[in-house]
């Protein structure tokens, strides 16, 4: 079996057969040395006459290698490519965070992944993206080669420089998360023998854009958009649609789960369902209402890891003003605070106690520390005694909100002061609903009902137990 293109010489009389992925070199001849066309066309032209049996990749490759290669339709399968096991494993939120922050990514983006050579037509979509709003960057993964240089002269030319990011070299076990955390796929190559990143993108669970060439319409099917490659403006008003209208992003990803199971068996299948697939997304765009509404100093209303609560940014006064007034409390009581990892809380606490450290490292339930030495936060979370009660959540939404604001997020009890503390949503008296800027949806509550341990540590190792 010759896996490429070619057959080895045998002496064995035995059935021969090869698999013919692509024909770019007789497709696109400018993009290839002369000497390495005239060597591939004598190789895949040898193949194809000598073998029983001739594998294509897709549809498309089946009719270039007959018409270039003289190959045999009925020697021809088509047998489709699959993509790698981790993209059956539809990446948590959290997943998506962790690499979020580990190749810096933007909060909106839309992604390229491929080589960056002439033939992916990343210019194009750096052109579309100069017609979406500023909010949108673009996440380019992929090896670099001289077409880069075309490719940065675009983004110079159109003063894209702050909303496009480059990355050579991502661990290739992070792809799915990358391809998840993004708005969408953007894949408008001029010719593939199959475009295995369409697959890869609505087998993950991310709406995609793609060419309505070769045989990116078989890796898509009725899952992707499909445009022409050389518009630009095409592609930018299917992004448009994809972020900006209600329902479409769903849709396609609904879509592109169920076309995707045709590429797979069945022992292969996504051992996530679609409901936590469209789940994720319903996730994030809750967290990005969320977010906008207490960066621009509103209060919400939301599930934590604990009970539901009222909730601002802890660094704005006037916000924490305003919770203050809804729970009807003197702003002489502190407030919990919640933070998404212990960088965060080192942002806002003098020094570290390392019983601190240690206790979070080794919790294994909600747990609040009531550290010593608060600094940059609203007066009214920090006790008289200069101390502040941080709690690093075990909750998709509160973590993905809190790193979406970069800042802590005051976390109390969604009830009037003296009153009962609702642990669901539907306790919550209608008083607390009505005064309240944003209500997060209640079908995301994964809270435990319960509420955290209380502990108070000192800087010479003091603890203080205050709530079990």
């Amino acid at each position: 079996h010759g896996l490429s293109g070619e057959l080895p010489l045998s002496p064995i009389s035995a059935k021969r057969v090869v698999t013919m992925h692509d024909a770019i070199f007789m497709r696109f001849p400018q993009l290839y040395k002369p000497i390495d066309r005239r060597v591939y066309a004598k190789k895949f032209t040898a193949a194809c006459k000598s073998a029983d049996k001739i594998v294509a990749i897709s549809r498309a490759t089946a009719d270039d290698i007959i018409h270039y290669f003289g190959a045999d339709p009925a020697k021809i399968e088509v047998i489709y490519q699959g993509c790698d096991r981790l993209f059956y494993k539809i990446p948590s939120q959290s997943d998506v965070e962790l690499v979020r922050a580990k190749y810096s990514l933007p909060p909106k983006y839309i992604l390229s992944v491929g080589t960056i050579e002439e033939r992916k037509n990343l210019v194009t979509t750096v052109r579309a993206l100069k017609e979406l709003p500023s909010e949108i960057s673009l996440v380019a993964v992929g090896r670099p080669t001289p077409y880069m240089e075309r490719v940065k002269a675009a983004i110079s030319e159109l003063g894209l420089e702050s909303r496009v990011q480059f990355i050579h070299g991502a661990s290739f076990a992070d792809f799915p998360a990358i391809y998840k955390g993004a708005e969408a796929l953007v894949y408008i190559s001029i010719y593939e023998g199959f475009g295995l990143p369409v697959l890869e993108g609505i087998t993950v669970g991310v709406p995609v854009v793609t060419s309505n060439l070769s045989a990116m319409p078989e890796a898509g099917g009725d899952a992707v958009c499909l445009v022409d490659p050389s518009n630009s403006s095409l592609t930018a008003k299917a992004l448009k649609e994809i972020c900006y209208t209600p329902g479409f992003a769903e849709e396609m990803v609904r879509r592109g789960y169920a076309y995707s199971k045709n590429f797979v068996d069945t022992k292969m299948a996504a051992s996530e369902t679609l409901e936590e697939a469209l789940g994720s997304i319903a996730l994030a765009k809750e967290v990005e209402s969320a977010a906008a509404i207490v960066a621009n100093g509103g209060v919400i209303l939301y599930p934590t890891d604990t009970v539901w609560g009222i909730g601002c940014d802890a660094t704005n006064a006037a916000a924490v003003a305003k919770v203050f007034e809804i729970k009807q409390r003197a702003e002489s009581k502190s407030l919990i605070l919640l933070a998404a990892d212990m960088d965060m809380v080192c942002r806002y606490v003098r020094q570290i106690p390392e019983i601190a450290i240690d206790l979070v490292e080794v919790n294994d339930k909600p747990m609040t520390i009531i550290y010593p030495g608060a600094m940059g936060l609203a007066e009214g979370v920090v006790a008289e005694d200069g101390s502040v009660g941080i709690r690093i959540p075990d909750n998709d939404f509160c973590r993905m909100l809190i790193r979406r604001i970069r800042r802590p997020l005051v976390s109390t009890s969604a009830n009037i002061s003296g009153e009962a503390t609702p642990k669901r949503f539907e306790e919550i008296s209608s008083a607390v609903k009505e005064s309240v800027d944003h209500i997060v949806d209640p079908r995301l509550d994964k809270s435990t009902h319960k509420a955290s341990q209380i502990i108070k540590v000192g800087l010479k190792g003091e603890i203080e137990i205050l709530r079990k």
